[in-house]
């Protein structure tokens, strides 16, 4: 598993750990830590855990979507982690959980980040009925 979701709020702070700690706890995340990697933009990245998937939360890399400073990246669970709860990992679940504390969420279809991306997905708006 490897899905992308791009994120905003209407906060005027843009510090990445106000937006992980809002995003863990809309998520009921408990088993969360900060890591370092060049490979992030600034350097740095959240992750939060659960026993079926693991949430980390970065800066955007990209150009393709400007307007959504975060992505929210669903990935395999970590070997090592023994994190006994679980959470609907579906894409459309977390963005519907993240409207609920106010993200603006947008699933990109499949293709983001390559040249050809049609810029096509599903937008998801803050605190409205999205399911």
């Amino acid at each position: 598993m490897h899905e992308i979701i791009l994120i905003r709020d209407g906060s005027t702070s843009r510090m990445l750990a106000d937006a992980a700690r809002k995003i863990f706890l809309a998520l009921k995340l408990d088993t969360t830590e900060e890591r370092e990697s060049s490979n992030y933009v600034d350097g740095f990245y959240f992750v939060g855990y659960a026993g079926n998937v693991a949430v980390k939360v970065c800066y955007s890399d990209g150009a393709e979507m400007p307007d959504y400073p975060y992505w929210v990246v669903l990935q395999n669970p970590a070997p090592g982690k023994n994190v006994a709860a679980r959470i609907n990992s579906h894409p459309e679940a977390v963005a519907t959980e993240l409207t609920r504390v106010g993200f603006d969420v947008f699933i990109p279809s499949r293709g983001f980040g390559r040249t050809d991306w049609d810029h096509a997905g599903a937008h998801y708006r803050a605190n409205e009925k999205n399911a």
